[in-house]
């Protein structure tokens, strides 16, 4: 059956939906979907690539003496854990990798494709396993071929999966089982990366994707071209939390977590310092700019331009500050603008 039919087919059968974003942190998304027909949830989280700080992967490892198996070049990690050792923001399993599986022992473990970590190969690229998500030293994402004998230079971090999913918004994906997923893919603009897991294997609840289904899923958030990473037990996608990381999908496997071979993370950037967007900043009284004016109604004060404490940005909360000349005292003139809120449009 060709990709075109199955594709069409997911669109006749399939509804999934989106729920509203919710932000994570600053330049961090996080979006959850379900489909109700499958049964099958999913958990999103979109990047904006020029909000990140630092983009992660696992580097390589000192495999134990013990070890006799020259191919091995990590050892396996569970993702909360790689996200506290590196003191991410975000972190999700990446490649398919040999042995598996572990929950226990952190085993010398052989990567599958190519991995990458600050310049550095931890893994070679490899055929069969040539979809790649690649970092430029200079930060910049994107999605290559990278078979046996890619040239690496330029490159800081990258990760290795199969198949393709979508190629420049063509689905491409093949046939497959419904089974837990893991993807990445690119918004045309190469500006935003979408991590997506839709969790399986269980009855009723969540019985996952096919790689049509996945794609679709993809789709409904803007991607342009995306792969898939390992999945089915290691799918996992982790956040810091307090007083442990937390999980955003719920693991295959009870949610007991997987020890996998390598991860991809990331730091982002500082918000940056709210800016003043008061059109009239010099309509204040300056014979006395230390005085705070008062906030009426709201029994707080504030200096300059900024909200009074305990109210949020003025864009959130849908209100307008309008400065009016308070009536003079008896006697005197005023010194200070009273301030007045209304509401937007007021």
């Amino acid at each position: 059956m060709s990709a075109a039919l199955l594709w069409s087919l997911a669109v006749a059968w399939a509804a999934p939906t989106w729920g509203d974003p919710e932000p994570l942190g600053h330049g961090l998304t996080l979006v959850r979907g379900a489909d109700p027909d499958v049964p099958a949830l999913a958990v999103a989280v979109q990047i904006d690539a020029s909000a990140v700080a630092q983009w992660k992967g696992t580097p390589s490892r000192e495999v134990p003496d013990t070890d006799t198996q020259s191919d091995h070049e990590t050892l396996a990690q569970r993702t909360t854990d790689f996200l506290v050792e590196h003191g991410l923001d975000l972190a999700v399993n990446a490649n398919f990798f040999s042995p598996c599986c572990s929950y226990l022992d952190r085993e010398p473990t052989k990567v599958l494709g190519l991995s990458m970590d600050d310049g550095e190969v931890v893994s070679a690229p490899q055929n069969g396993f040539a979809a790649a998500f690649v970092v430029s030293e200079d930060g910049v994402p994107a999605l290559i071929e990278a078979k046996a004998g890619h040239d690496t230079s330029g490159l800081r971090v990258a990760v290795a999966g199969q198949p393709w999913l979508i190629q420049d918004g063509t689905v491409v994906a093949p046939d497959a089982p419904r089974e837990p997923r893991t993807a990445i893919g690119l918004d045309a603009a190469g500006h935003t990366v979408t991590l997506l897991i839709v969790d399986g294997r269980n009855v009723g609840t969540s019985e996952g994707a096919t790689f049509v289904e996945l794609a679709a899923w993809l789709q409904g958030l803007g991607v342009h071209t995306a792969m898939n990473l390992d999945g089915g037990g290691s799918s996992t996608l982790a956040v810091p939390g307090d007083p442990r990381p937390t999980i955003l999908n719920t693991p295959s496997t009870g949610g007991l977590e997987r020890l996998v071979a390598n991860h991809l993370g990331v730091v982002m950037a500082p918000a940056p310092d709210p800016v003043d967007t008061d059109p009239n900043p010099a309509d204040t009284d300056p014979a006395d700019p230390e005085e705070p004016p008062t906030a009426s109604g709201c029994g707080c004060t504030h200096r300059g331009p900024t909200a009074p404490h305990g109210l949020a940005p003025l864009a959130l909360v849908g209100v307008v500050w309008r400065r009016r000349r308070a009536a003079p005292p008896a006697g005197g003139r005023s010194r200070a603008p009273a301030i007045t809120l209304r509401p937007s449009g007021s």
